[in-house]
């Protein structure tokens, strides 16, 4: 029996044989880290097709890069550097045929006020999800919830 929503992640040595034994998608870890995403296109796609372990990309979850990536710093640049570093994941992911691709929002409750984090998060996704990457899948919390 298929498991709808059930995702292993790859960082897990065994993913693989956990897969295919719940017959669960992945959720492919190459690309979390920043230096992954300054490889050629050819490696991180030979890379990411390494950990789908045979499984078609619809099958797949992509994690998007996460470390020092904060969509909604209030340093331009900053913000431009997250961008980039989502956008350059997205396109790999699309490559390989993986249409999802999950990513952290970059709340720092310590440095981040609700006021700022919340029109600035809305702006910036709006941008992520609307401009190149438009034909990433988008899922709601109420969509979530539903699976």
């Amino acid at each position: 029996m298929r498991r709808e929503g059930l995702y292993i992640a790859t960082i897990a040595a065994d993913a693989e044989r956990v897969a295919k034994a719940y017959d669960a998608g992945l959720e492919l870890n190459a690309l979390c880290m920043p230096d992954a995403l300054d490889w050629s296109a050819a490696r991180q796609d030979a890379r990411l097709h390494a950990q789908m372990g045979g499984l078609l990309g619809e099958r797949c979850i992509l994690h998007g890069p996460y470390a020092e990536i904060f969509p909604c710093a209030i340093d331009p640049r900053a913000r431009q550097l997250a961008m980039d570093r989502l956008l350059t994941a997205a396109r790999a992911a699309l490559r390989c045929g993986i249409r999802r691709m999950v990513a952290h929002a970059g709340f720092l409750p310590n440095v981040y006020m609700p006021e700022w984090f919340v029109p600035q998060s809305a702006a910036f996704w709006r941008i992520v999800l609307t401009g190149r990457t438009s034909s990433i899948s988008r899922t709601d919390s109420s969509q979530r919830s539903r699976s």
